[in-house]
């Protein structure tokens, strides 16, 4: 394949640059005096300069321009990862995902957390500080919020790698790294329709800005139609998202009453699909209060990202677990991908979760499953 001209023109400033034609501090021409040196267009000689900048050899400055830099100074051996929030007591961020996020990005490389705590303010006050104090950064973002959009793109101008964990703001080109959750979902509805459930009902919360929940709700629907069943409203429960940081008791209220009205209208549901663990544990405990037997009347299946231990009676229910190290690997070797320069367009990754089912269902269904 025929070497792309921003590539020629990159590898010829940058052959200066390493020979010492061109020392550091040495002022380069502007994008339009490249181009009209080289006769490219604008966009060519851009995207030469922003890749010089990405690979650490110049920096681009307000006011002054693009000027050579010292390339190992330049490197710090340092990712930021900027999570929407750190939860230790649910297990948040996930030992495995750190371990293969380390594995990814390699022994050298250090790893700076930084904790958002669901404010997009202080989210993209992280993202601003890592392009000074970076390689680059790996990001579990909050919910899609136009107060931090703004500081990705400074980010991405600054030419240092970003990767994105889970879910990508609006807007932002840059690579992601996920769990299947629609692949997930939709292994879970087989499942429950091949044990002969026909009324579903799908519990989650109301976050029409970020795109997994909303993948998983598509993937509820999309199997149901797939089946030859109808989507019907009354099945589906939307909880207001502020609940999800609520104390348990107050969570607990709102889900009861979905449990008692999705167990005893005309058409009662028959199983329930859980977006997050925090829902499957209010449906459990409604369940036991409401005495409404699990399995006996109804089956539950919960997106699974608890350990285990903290989800009450988990052998009762069929857990869909994601594949943490896996995504953490992923998203590092991404990351390295992008450093070095491997390649440098924004890619989708989907990591397939696995699907454990409940102790009781093991023998009755069929298809690539795993056990508790």
């Amino acid at each position: 394949m025929a070497e792309a001209r921003w590539e020629s023109l990159a590898d010829s400033i940058r052959k200066d640059i390493e020979s010492g034609v061109l020392p550091e501090g040495t002022k380069l021409p502007s994008d339009e005096e490249l181009s009209k040196i080289w006769g490219v267009s604008r966009a060519t000689s851009h995207r030469a300069l922003h890749e010089l900048q990405r690979q650490g050899y110049v920096a681009r400055q307000r006011r002054w321009g693009t000027v050579v830099t010292n390339r190992q100074q330049s490197q710090k051996g340092v990712v930021g990862l900027i999570f929407d929030q750190l939860a230790p007591a649910a297990g948040f961020p996930q030992p495995e995902l750190l371990h293969g996020l380390q594995e990814g990005v390699g022994p050298n490389t250090s790893l700076l957390m930084c904790d958002s705590s669901l404010d997009p303010s202080r989210e993209a006050e992280f993202v601003r500080r890592m392009i000074n104090e970076s390689d680059g950064i790996i990001c579990f973002p909050t919910a899609s919020n136009p107060i931090s959009r703004p500081a990705f793109q400074e980010f991405l101008e600054s030419g240092k790698p970003l990767v994105f964990l889970d879910r990508r703001p609006t807007g932002v080109e840059a690579s992601l790294v996920k769990n299947d959750r629609a692949g997930a979902t939709e292994l879970a509805m087989r499942t429950l329709i091949q044990r002969g459930h026909q009324r579903i009902a799908y519990l989650g919360f109301h976050k029409p800005n970020v795109s997994a929940a909303m993948e998983s709700l598509e993937a509820y629907r999309s199997s149901l139609r797939d089946a030859g069943l109808s989507v019907e409203p009354l099945y589906e429960r939307q909880f207001p998202p502020e609940l999800e940081f609520a104390e348990f008791r107050l969570f607990l209220e709102p889900v009861r009453d979905a449990v008692f009205t999705l167990a005893n209208q005309a058409m009662p549901a028959t199983a329930l699909l859980c977006a997050q663990d925090m829902i499957a544990a209010g449906v459990l405990d409604s369940c036991e209060q409401l005495e409404i037997p699990v399995p006996g009347q109804l089956e539950v299946a919960t997106f699974n990202d608890w350990p285990a231990m903290m989800l009450r009676s988990s052998s009762r229910i069929h857990r869909i677990t994601s594949r943490q190290f896996d995504i953490g690997l992923a998203a590092g070797k991404r990351f390295h991908d992008l450093s070095v320069g491997t390649s440098v367009e924004p890619i989708d990754i989907r990591i397939p979760a696995n699907f454990l089912v409940a102790d009781y269902a093991i023998e009755r269904v069929e298809g690539p499953v795993g056990t508790h």
